[in-house]
């Protein structure tokens, strides 16, 4: 088959030579005869647009029929024709191209449904938090109004017993009469600093459950700050994903 700048008029004025390479040819560089090149070659001596000369012609001693060149992956080492389905090589490579493609989309469906469960854990956890600092309010609120409760019945005690007391100073003047009224009042006057004891120490044990519940209320906010951080982070993480 002749090659680049090989024509029908150089083969029949070689005589018994036959087929020269023209000095074109001998001054291309050693690339021009690679595998690529060669099927570029193969491609235009195959086409049908070639003339009927260069059809008929044949270099001496050539074989009557035109070869083929054949692909070097051809499984079956037969000729191949442009227009044949290419070979197992070309296959692989866009089935491997096809893999590679899949397992991205895969892996960032992944990620972001691994982001989305992240997300939506958190925000759960902000929700929950959110809903037991609420509940810590609540009970520091009431836990406060049990303290003004008790500082009023506390004041009002105080009260009594300064009216008591008085009343046993006035008293203590009227030894024969009023003893036996000195003496109830005595009994209400203990009866009250025993009520004025107990109050005392329910209104401590309650100042230190409001100080423990503010504690909490506090220690809650600190963990929702976190957490409000965390999602802010993940959420802005997630757009520059999309993005």
């Amino acid at each position: 088959m002749p090659s680049k700048g090989f024509t029908a008029w150089q083969g029949r004025g070689q005589g018994k030579a036959g087929y020269h390479r023209s000095d074109e040819e001998e001054a291309e560089p050693r690339r021009s005869r690679a595998p690529h090149y060669r099927e570029k070659e193969r491609v235009r001596y195959s086409s049908e647009e070639d003339s009927e000369e260069d059809k008929d012609w044949q270099p001496k001693n050539a074989p009557r029929s035109r070869a083929v060149w054949s692909w070097p992956w051809s499984s079956a080492g037969g000729a191949v024709r442009p227009g044949d389905a290419p070979g197992p090589g070309s296959n692989m490579t866009q089935l491997v191209l096809i893999v590679v493609m899949l397992a991205s989309i895969l892996l960032a469906g992944y990620f972001s449904l691994q982001v989305n469960d992240q997300s939506m854990r958190i925000k759960s956890l902000s929700l929950k938090l959110e809903q037991k600092t609420n509940e810590v309010e609540q009970q520091r609120i009431r836990g406060r109004q049990q303290v003004d409760e008790l500082s009023a019945k506390l004041q009002e005690a105080q009260h009594t017993l300064e009216d008591a007391q008085r009343k046993k100073d006035e008293a203590s003047g009227q030894e024969g009469t009023l003893k036996s009224q000195l003496k109830t009042e005595a009994e209400k006057v203990l009866r009250l600093a025993r009520e004025n004891e107990d109050l005392q120490k329910r209104l401590e044990a309650r100042a230190k459950e409001v100080k423990m519940l503010e504690e909490q209320a506090n220690a809650f906010q600190v963990e929702m700050t976190k957490l409000t951080r965390s999602i802010k982070i993940l959420e802005g993480a997630d757009r520059r994903r999309r993005a």
